[in-house]
């Protein structure tokens, strides 16, 4: 063998120094970077999935909080809702106070309008009844031919009863 060593133009002792740095460069390697290249590779692996972890938390967080207001606008609008019909009824309650009052005040208005009315309708029979009497008085005077000034005022109150009754 050691003859094909020397025919390939190979030395042993050199092939065999040569074995031995590569299997301690091999060693050096293994023990200095390829074992601390492998645990940076595992720790950023863990770090990405770390991150997808956290990733996929925040998007449930994000539904979850998307949930939450969409519930809070929903009670929101029902809140809203039942304030308008709320407001509506009050409104409305309001109208029907507002007309029972102007209906008070029209009656109220009617009735000083009529009493007004009849105070105007007594004093105008009031003067028609004065009128009355002046022409009853002219009226007997002419009839008896006396003086004015003598005619019995029973006699004209009399007169002025029938024409009431009349």
């Amino acid at each position: 063998m050691n003859e094909l060593f020397v025919k390939l133009g190979l030395d042993w002792k050199l092939l065999l120094a040569q074995a031995v740095n590569f299997l301690i460069l091999l060693y050096l390697l293994s023990r200095f970077v390829y074992r601390p290249l492998l645990k940076v590779l595992a720790d950023r692996r863990a770090r990405v999935e770390e991150g997808f972890a956290k990733a996929d938390e925040a998007d449930r967080r994000l539904a979850d909080t998307n949930d939450m207001v969409k519930a809070k606008m929903k009670q929101a609008e029902e809140e809203a809702m039942t304030m308008l019909r709320s407001t509506e009824a009050k409104a409305k309650e309001l109208e029907a106070s507002l007309m029972a009052e102007a209906q008070k005040k029209q009656a109220a208005m009617l009735e000083s309008a009529e009493r007004l009315a009849a105070a105007k309708a007594d004093e105008a029979a009031a003067k028609v009844r004065a009128e009355a009497k002046e022409l009853m008085r002219n009226a007997l005077a002419k009839a008896v031919s006396m003086k004015p000034e003598s005619i019995d005022e029973a006699l004209i109150e009399s007169a002025v009863k029938e024409m009431k009754v009349h």
